[in-house]
C-alpha cells in the first residue's frame, strides 16, 4: 500500500531525494524499500525513451506492472520517473489504494 511518486523535470533531483528516502529507511531498519524507475529498462537508451510515443507507452505500462507487483503492506514503493501525465499518476494512487 505505501507508494511513494516522484514527479518532475529531468535533473531536478528526484533521484537523489529518491536515494536519501532509501537510506533513510535503511539505516532505521523499516520496511524494505523497492525503488521502480525508468533506468532499468535497458533496452533503451533514457535520452531515446521520450522520443517515441509508442516507446513511452511501453514504458509507462512496464512501470505501473512494477509497481504494482511490488505492492503490498510489508514494502515501500518509490516510483522515480518523470510521471508528468496526471492520468497515470492517478491510476498509480487508485493502485495503491486498493
Amino acid at each position: 500500500m505505501p507508494l511513494i511518486v516522484m514527479c518532475g523535470i529531468p535533473l531536478s533531483g528526484k533521484s537523489y531525494l529518491t536515494q536519501k528516502i532509501n537510506n533513510y529507511f535503511i539505516e532505521k531498519d523499516l520496511k524494505p524499500i523497492i525503488i521502480t524507475d525508468e533506468i532499468k529498462l535497458n533496452e533503451y537508451k533514457r535520452n531515446n525513451l521520450y522520443m517515441n510515443s509508442n516507446i513511452e507507452k511501453q514504458m509507462r505500462s512496464w512501470l505501473k506492472s512494477q509497481v504494482e507487483r511490488y505492492l503490498n503492506s510489508d514494502n515501500l514503493v518509490i516510483m522515480d520517473a518523470k510521471n508528468y501525465i496526471k492520468g497515470f499518476r492517478y491510476e498509480l494512487y487508485c493502485s495503491s489504494k486498493e
